[in-house]
């Protein structure tokens, strides 16, 4: 998740959650006169270190399974109860897995030219035939134009035009299109527009499908 360096050992998310949220449910509960470990008996005695993590990760869901699993109890479950709610613990949980996330996206951009191709072999890569199936004969991941139309190839044709429309696309026009996908928008706009297009897209299943469909149109797909 964060930065490592090469053959280290691996950075364990869930201990860093289990110590985050062992740290400030500490402090939270003590407001309630809640000690983990006291002798009132409604405090907090941890059976099992796993509690932490559960409650950081999902909050009073967690608190709640935990409590099932046997990872923690207390001698009065019920005064517990009243001063959590006393405490309105639900509008102090701390989401750790968004805060987490929220660092680390701002110690490291995630997006490489590497990890680029990679998302494009996981998402776009697989068998071509369910996109046809789910996307319609145009296969054009963005949703279609749907005013006055029921019929998906019709719906997707209407936003085609209307996106020419909107870029003032013309006849004559040398036209880049990047991220083109399977070469839907770069056919329909040579067919129709009767411009030349360069299409650009990593994933090498669209790229076999955008070539075969814009075979005999002045379009260069890469």
């Amino acid at each position: 998740m964060f930065l490592k360096e090469k053959n280290a050992s691996a950075f364990n998310e869930l201990d860093v959650i289990g110590r985050l949220s062992k740290h400030y449910y500490q402090q939270l509960l003590r407001r309630a006169g809640i000690t983990i470990g006291g002798n009132e008996p409604w405090d907090i005695q941890i059976r099992d270190a796993r509690f932490w993590r559960k409650v950081g990760l999902f909050g009073t869901l967690g608190f709640g399974e935990a409590y099932m699993d046997g990872w923690w109890d207390a001698s009065r479950v019920d005064q517990l109860i009243y001063r959590l709610a006393r405490l309105r613990i639900e509008q102090n949980v701390l989401n750790l897995p968004k805060l987490l996330c929220g660092l680390a996206a701002k110690f490291k951009n995630l997006q490489s030219i590497s990890r680029s191709k990679l998302v494009a072999l996981q998402h776009y890569d697989l068998d071509n035939d369910l996109y046809r199936d789910m996307l319609g004969e145009r296969m054009v991941y963005t949703c279609a134009f749907w005013k006055d139309s029921r019929d998906l190839n019709i719906a997707q044709e209407k936003k085609l035009e209307l996106v020419c429309d909107k870029l003032g696309i013309k006849e004559g026009m040398h036209v880049l299109d990047i991220g083109c996908g399977w070469g839907s928008f770069a056919e329909y706009a040579a067919q129709v527009r009767k411009v030349k297009v360069t299409g650009v897209t990593i994933s090498r299943e669209q790229g076999l499908i955008a070539r075969e469909r814009c075979a005999e149109l002045p379009v260069d797909i890469r």
